[in-house]
């Protein structure tokens, strides 16, 4: 008996291979709204027991009693998406701003408009860009031979994403570090959504970019003046000139346009170090700290989610501190009627700098990647 069996939920295999070459492509590089993919998003775990099940359906099939399960195969998952219109055209995109347990913004954007700085002004993301499914999940326990869905927490055992084989094996550049996964998860007591990533960094979600690909950054007169016909003052003697656009920023100086997310591996954490302002008054040019401010890190925190399992005993991390409960998604409910729902969102975001830079390379193009994620209770034995 494998006893390992008796605590996981799974999706398993979702090769959902998408793709649509992009059209027109510029030669050189390729800015990150313009790049098209297609994605092979594989769920993998293991199966569940039989005195105790951590089981999930689709929310689609909440009136089949029959579609409780341990395992969502590839086809399944490819028919949902596919009938609720999501992650036909997957292409970089991005919420902006976000924390790593924020709630998702209500809408996503892709492709900057030249010269635009304000995000909200951009084409809005459509559900066709990225992969969204949700799913109910209960724990069956069965005591006396009889069954009832009991109050467990939830966690995140494993969370997987890599580059697909076939990208490796095509030559293809490895945007695996640009996929994030979002999770939101909503019980009897609230909502708590948690976003995960490769590197699980804060990622600046602003910046300049050369859209053109005229080997400058893109520049532009103030808001409100195309043709630069504006005046600086009431002397009339300085026109507004051009400068470079910041793509992404809000304008507001008091908040810091970054995305922060959990790493997906199970060590324990770490708070970071910020650069401290005698470090960067002494910087000179080359030196790590020269040209930041104490909003930039020393040593970037580490943020993790993901709980270590070991022999069937799930602990907080690899140093095998006692499972606390801190790093939970959410809790099943002790209910025949009533269930936690897990929303996942899938997407790749645009502000991610592959190889140094948020302009991508055309390698990246019709690249393709995996994602797996396994759930887990403790073991009652533990």
């Amino acid at each position: 008996m494998k006893l390992l069996n008796k605590n996981k939920i799974i999706v398993s295999a979702l090769a959902l291979a998408i793709g649509a070459s992009l059209a027109g492509s510029i030669g050189g590089t390729v800015a990150w709204y313009q790049y098209s993919t297609r994605a092979n998003v594989a769920f993998i775990g293991e199966a569940g027991g039989f005195s105790g099940n951590l089981q999930m359906r689709f929310a689609s099939e909440a009136d089949d009693d029959d579609a409780w399960r341990t395992r969502i195969t590839w086809d399944q998952m490819n028919d949902e998406l596919s009938d609720n219109g999501y992650a036909s055209k997957i292409v970089p995109m991005t919420f902006g701003a976000l924390d790593k347990d924020a709630a998702l913004p209500a809408n996503g954007y892709i492709q900057p408009l030249a010269g635009e700085r304000n995000m909200a002004k951009w084409t809005k993301a459509e559900k066709k860009n990225y992969a969204q499914f949700t799913l109910q999940v209960r724990d069956e326990e069965r005591q006396n031979g009889a069954a009832a869905n009991v109050e467990k927490a939830v966690y995140l055992t494993k969370v997987l994403i890599q580059e697909d084989a076939k990208s490796v094996e095509d030559g293809k550049g490895d945007l695996s570090n640009a996929v994030r996964v979002h999770i939101s998860a909503t019980d009897g007591t609230g909502t708590k959504s948690r976003l995960i990533s490769n590197l699980g960094k804060e990622v600046e979600t602003k910046g300049k970019l050369d859209l053109d690909n005229d080997g400058q950054n893109d520049q532009a007169y103030p808001e409100n003046d195309d043709f630069g016909f504006g005046y600086t003052d009431d002397t009339y003697t300085q026109r507004n000139q051009l400068s470079d656009v910041i793509y992404g920023d809000d304008g507001d100086a008091s908040t810091r346009d970054v995305q922060s997310s959990y790493n997906v591996s199970a060590a324990k954490g770490s708070s970071g170090i910020p650069f401290s302002q005698e470090e960067i008054d002494a910087a000179t040019e080359g030196d790590p700290a020269y040209g930041k401010t104490t909003d930039d890190w020393k040593t970037e925190p580490v943020n993790q989610l993901v709980v270590y399992s070991e022999n069937n005993i799930l602990y907080d991390n690899t140093e095998k501190e006692s499972l606390t409960g801190n790093r939970a998604i959410g809790k099943t409910i002790a209910s025949n009627s009533n269930y936690m729902t897990v929303t996942v969102t899938i997407w790749v975001e645009g502000w991610e700098k592959l190889g140094g830079d948020a302009i991508w390379t055309p390698d990246y193009i019709d690249s393709s990647f995996n994602v797996g994620i396994q759930f887990g209770v403790q073991d009652a034995n533990a």
